[in-house]
């Protein structure tokens, strides 16, 4: 349709709209390549089957790359690869927080919150599920809650839709932008598992994953 007004945009519109163009593309150009590493991760017996939430305002990047860190060497002690991707955001209700989707075995339930604990020093608040994976009184997937909301760790719960795909596309659905703190990045083990995958067998197998946003319910 032709434009049939006279009004210009400022020069702050149009590098808001290129902005904005960059980031959506940003987004898909991720969610594209963060499928295909969640299904190499799944097909080397590793499938993200977690998600840590963390709180932290204006502390977030410390925070994350100190959390980063502590789970990997926890996890590669545990004799776990660090399969992992993180995403952080900012919107106006909740602020600055993080997005971690891992692979995370049972037994590392108990150590993760440990790190957790020590990494964001607020303690256990609830517990959803034991260490040994007993549920009790699990909501949303649900492992356990920090006392006073800095911190949650969710398990991979196929009836809430918690694929692999899912968790991983949630925990790269910010733009990482504009606000946002920090930048989504990969671990270094899902990028080598990445990288092991046939992508040209396997890339019709990859579909658009649902935003996640009935997973993590319990995010309030």
């Amino acid at each position: 349709m032709a434009k049939t007004d006279k009004r210009t945009r400022s020069e702050a519109q149009r590098s808001r709209t290129k902005a904005d163009r960059l980031a959506r593309a940003d987004k898909a150009r991720r969610k594209r390549e963060w499928l295909v590493s969640a299904d190499a991760a799944s097909r080397a017996g590793y499938p993200v089957n977690a998600l840590i939430t963390i709180m932290a305002g204006k502390d977030i990047a410390t925070i994350t790359d100190t959390a980063w860190r502590r789970l990997r060497q926890m996890l590669r002690k545990n004799g776990s690869p660090f399969v992992a991707a993180r995403g952080p955001e900012y919107t106006p209700k909740k602020g600055h927080h993080l997005h971690i989707a891992l692979h995370l075995p049972t037994a590392s339930y108990a150590d993760t919150v440990a790190v957790l604990t020590e990494t964001l020093s607020e303690e256990v608040g609830s517990w959803g599920i034991d260490p040994t994976g007993r549920t009790v009184g699990d909501r949303f997937g649900v492992v356990a809650l920090s006392k006073n909301g800095g911190w949650m760790l969710q398990r991979h719960l196929e009836s809430l839709s918690g694929s692999p795909e899912t968790l991983v596309g949630y925990a790269g659905k910010g733009s990482g932008k504009g606000k946002a703190i920090g930048r989504h990045q990969r671990s270094a083990d899902l990028l080598a598992l990445t990288k092991g995958l046939d992508a040209n067998a396997h890339n019709g197998a990859i579909q658009a994953s649902a935003s996640g946003d009935e997973y993590i319910k319990a995010e309030g």
